[in-house]
Parts: structure tokens; sequence; C-alpha cells
């Protein structure tokens, strides 16, 4: 994806999940953030993740809080 169409970031590991749904009806909500770049590996990815997990919170309480 980045060669092709110049893509910052990939991701894949939710497809399964989200294909799964949709072949069975399932409503699906991911909430994902980016934890690293397409070059940062595991050094970037620890610096980051507290962060995006803190994103990630944030956007599920509000959420939540505006289904209640």
């Amino acid at each position: 994806l980045h060669e092709k169409y110049g893509a910052d970031i990939c991701e894949m590991e939710s497809a399964g999940i989200l294909l799964t749904c949709i072949r069975n009806g399932v409503p699906c909500l991911m909430i994902k953030a980016v934890s690293d770049s397409l070059t940062g590996g595991a050094k970037e990815f620890m610096t980051e993740l507290r962060r995006v997990s803190e994103i990630c919170f944030e956007v599920v309480d509000k959420i939540v809080r505006s289904l209640i």
C-alpha cells in the first residue's frame, strides 16, 4: 500500500474481524490509533503506546456517554 498509493499507515489486523461481522450482519465499531510509523519500529511503538491508548479511551468514553 505504501509503494502503490503512498500510504503512511496500513492496518490489516482488523480486516478479519470486520469482514466476519459484515458477513454475519453484526454491527462493528473499531477504534484504533496509530502507534508507530512505517519505519519507527518497536522503540517508537513503546514511546507512543500510552498516548494513543489515552486517545482511544477518550473516544470510547465519549461514545458511551452519548448513549446514556
